[in-house]
């Protein structure tokens, strides 16, 4: 789920094997870290943990960063604070969808956001035919079968993941804004503490709450300290790491292994398994993120040597 802001990879070297650990490693921590969480709903409920999780973060990367605020335009602020905002809700949507539906349906869906934002931005045959199969994937998630358990899925849960997408992708947009205008990482570390922020008036009553209700409040607040250190402080340092290791083609087709990845954490931590029309769809949505990042990079190498070759 995270997008870099500015970052510094890897092009035109060979690729060190450990390179690709980092970014599975980086997306196994990710959805490891979301499905933690989910075991903190019943205490604190979906906003609180949502909440103190954005507000741990934030601190934890304000730390480290040390992020300079001063002598900032408005309108670099104005992208900061955008990317605050869609930070928010794709945290709390996605939240609320996994409360609602397994996390692998739910990875699956919230991806079809970045993979918009691929597809909408090229001309391309093969984007067209990766839209209809990422089209065909969502079908049979959303309209065939039932999941594992044979329990129909939640609507108002897909709802909230077709929502966490939409987020997903202005938050994609909003972060090549802001990798414009923040040096390093300084436009991620504010932008979350922006999204603590927001999240404040939905989670902080039932976050604070859920503490104090809690028989060992210490323990309890731990808990939370670790599921933010996963996600998205972990997460974020693996995948920053794989970046600066590896090609970001190579980078982007293994975290289209995400919604996979999801379902597999989904079954093994939350006992979550889907049925073969699901399962078909995830694999639907994977291949075609896969072959439009392939095909994307692949075209941009191809128009590159092209026009090398004609200023020699």
């Amino acid at each position: 789920m995270t997008q870099l802001a500015n970052p510094t990879p890897a092009t035109g070297v060979t690729t060190p094997p450990y390179g690709a650990f980092f970014a599975i490693g980086g997306t196994v921590v990710l959805q490891t870290g979301v499905a933690c969480s989910a075991k903190l709903f019943p205490q604190l409920g979906v906003s609180g943990t949502s909440w103190l999780r954005l507000l741990i973060a934030a601190l934890v990367l304000a730390a480290v960063v040390r992020p300079s605020l001063s002598g900032r335009t408005p309108r670099q602020w104005g992208s900061v604070l955008l990317l605050g905002v869609t930070s928010a809700g794709m945290t709390l949507l996605f939240s609320a969808a996994v409360d609602r539906i397994p996390l692998g349906i739910a990875a699956t869906i919230e991806f079809l956001g970045p993979l918009s934002v691929a597809i909408m931005a090229s001309r391309r045959l093969v984007h067209g035919l990766c839209a209809l199969l990422a089209g065909a994937g969502v079908a049979l998630i959303c309209f065939v079968g039932a999941t594992g358990s044979g329990q129909p899925l939640d609507a108002a849960g897909l709802a909230l993941a077709f929502a966490a997408a939409a987020c997903w992708a202005g938050y994609i947009l909003y972060t090549r804004a802001v990798g414009e205008v923040f040096a390093g990482y300084q436009g991620l570390a504010v932008s979350l503490g922006v999204a603590a922020l927001v999240v404040t008036p939905a989670g902080a009553h039932g976050g604070i709450t859920g503490l104090l209700d809690s028989a060992d409040p210490v323990l309890l607040l731990a808990a939370v300290a670790g599921v933010a250190l996963l996600s998205p402080v972990a997460a974020f340092a693996l995948e920053m790491t794989a970046l600066r290791r590896m090609p970001v083609r190579t980078f982007g087709i293994l975290t289209s292994l995400e919604p996979a990845v999801a379902a597999l954490v989904g079954l093994v931590l939350l006992s979550q398994s889907l049925g073969w029309a699901q399962l078909g769809g995830l694999a639907c949505v994977v291949t075609a993120s896969a072959a439009a990042t392939w095909a994307d990079r692949t075209g941009t190498h191809d128009g590159q040597s092209q026009r090398e070759e004609e200023t020699r």
